[in-house]
């Protein structure tokens, strides 16, 4: 009565679902056809009723669990199989229904399309958990975002286990990723093993080999983090080969091997930075850094310089360019440091001709170190000027805070260092006031009171310095 009801012209709609609503009720081979086609019928109509036909078809299949167990003389087992891949389409965009769908085209057909049919609707129901998350929708957790992860690597992996030599690696693949994003490490790390002694691809080898270098490293073992890694760099125009390097030249690092990371680093810097770039600012940065650690302040400057000009928008680019600063400063003080050490060699009783090469050389390093002063200067400034602008729209962060003390402290320190007393005490007095209570504000008191110091004032205008020396201090009461 239902399928009459169906084929007629106009449809009755109302009349189709009552009819195989009871037909399904009432059970046997009959029933099980009426909720197969209930269900179709329901999801044609509209897309919004996809729950209800999941469950008219599930309990036609209760008693289905393989394909060979399907009897039924009013719809072919093939017709089913179309019945849920329409399904699966049409319910794609929905994760939930989508995996629930895909949980019975499994009891219905072989191999494994059906489980990979249940990894894509799981991925795609943790994938859509994970945003919920990350939009912080009340009652999704971590959790269960990792569950789904689980269960889709599961069954990209029993997928990959029945499927065709061609189609495993890559139901494979999936299912690594699927259980890393489900936190489930240890069971990636087995497929992965099995994946690089399969795979001849080098694409999907380089990353295979440096995920798990990657997960050895998380895990401090350090010998099989280095071999994994070493492995991935035999791949070296792909974008994993670069990441290699970088922690490897993070491991020399923190094995105090700074030589030898600076080497590494440099192989990842004179390569194409197109292949990847997120590894070739990483590689930039970290050797500015490493060079300041070592104290080669010149080559500081230029990875530093490097850095601001082609990553300006790095997480990092304001503290590196309050490292830029005090880079200028640190060569400023070696360049002071060889101005007094050449004129102390000038004596009154050395003869002309050797004099004056030495009073020469003892005005270029004078010149030098007002130059990389007049240059942290700048670098500073222009620091104070980027944080501020920042604090015109929204308040600063902790860090952005003590950079802005900094730049402000740094930028009457080279006033100090070029011997612009005046300006200097002007700078300071800036940096006590707006950060009343603050480390800085101490220095700046002390550095006020050397500035005076240094002065030697006389008359009225001693007076004066000597009492804003002296109110300094009673602003760190």
């Amino acid at each position: 009565l239902g399928w009459c009801y169906h084929k007629m012209r106009p449809q009755n709609d109302k009349e189709i679902v009552h009819a195989w609503s009871e037909s399904l009720r009432a059970g046997g081979p009959a029933g099980q056809a009426a909720g197969l086609y209930l269900g179709q019928f329901q999801l044609t109509l509209d897309a919004q009723f996809a729950p209800q036909a999941v469950g008219f078809w599930q309990r036609a299949l209760d008693k289905v669990a393989r394909p060979e167990q399907f009897r039924n003389d009013f719809v072919t087992l093939k017709e089913v199989v179309e019945i849920l891949e329409d399904a699966m389409q049409r319910v794609g965009h929905e994760p939930e229904q989508a995996q629930a769908v895909a949980e019975l085209y499994r009891r219905v057909t072989k191999g494994g399309v059906a489980d990979e049919r249940i990894g894509h609707a799981a991925e795609a129901r943790a994938k859509a958990l994970a945003e919920d998350l990350k939009n912080s929708i009340p009652g999704v957790t971590a959790e269960q975002v990792q569950v789904h992860y689980r269960r889709a690597g599961e069954a990209y992996q029993n997928a990959a286990r029945v499927s065709t030599p061609a189609e495993r690696m890559d139901l494979l693949w999936r299912s690594i990723k699927c259980y890393l994003e489900g936190k489930e490490t240890l069971t990636a790390q087995k497929l992965l093993l099995d994946f690089v002694k399969e795979e001849t691809r080098e694409a999907p080898l380089s990353e295979a080999w440096f995920t798990l270098g990657d997960l050895y490293v998380g895990e401090s073992k350090k010998e099989d983090a280095h071999k994994a890694l070493v492995k991935c760099l035999q791949y070296p125009d792909t974008p994993f080969a670069y990441r290699a390097r970088y922690l490897l030249a993070s491991a020399e690092i923190d094995r105090g091997n700074l030589k030898e990371a600076v080497h590494i680093l440099d192989q990842i810097l004179r390569g194409n930075p197109d292949i990847d770039r997120a590894a070739h600012e990483k590689a930039l940065y970290r050797m500015a850094s490493l060079f300041l650690t070592m104290k080669d302040y010149p080559k500081a400057r230029e990875y530093l310089t490097h850095c601001l000009n082609v990553y300006p928008d790095n997480p990092n680019a304001h503290l590196t360019r309050q490292q830029l600063g005090d880079c200028f400063r640190q060569l400023a003080a070696r360049d002071a440091q060889l101005e007094t050490e050449t004129r102390d060699k000038i004596r009154a009783d050395l003869p002309e001709e050797l004099r004056l090469p030495l009073e020469e050389k003892s005005r270029n390093h004078r010149k030098d170190k007002l130059g990389n002063l007049q240059e942290a200067n700048k670098n500073y400034q222009a620091l104070h000027d980027q944080l501020d602008a920042i604090a015109r729209d929204k308040p600063l962060d902790k860090m952005q805070q003590t950079l802005l003390r900094r730049a402000g402290f740094g930028i009457g320190d080279c006033l100090l260092d070029g011997e612009d007393f005046l300006t200097a005490l002007k700078e300071f007095r800036k940096v006590q006031l707006r950060h009343r209570g603050s480390l800085e504000s101490l220095y700046a008191c002390t550095r006020i009171c050397f500035a005076v110091d240094a002065m030697r004032p006389t008359g009225r205008d001693g007076v004066q310095l000597k009492e804003q020396a002296m109110e300094s201090l009673t602003v760190l009461l």
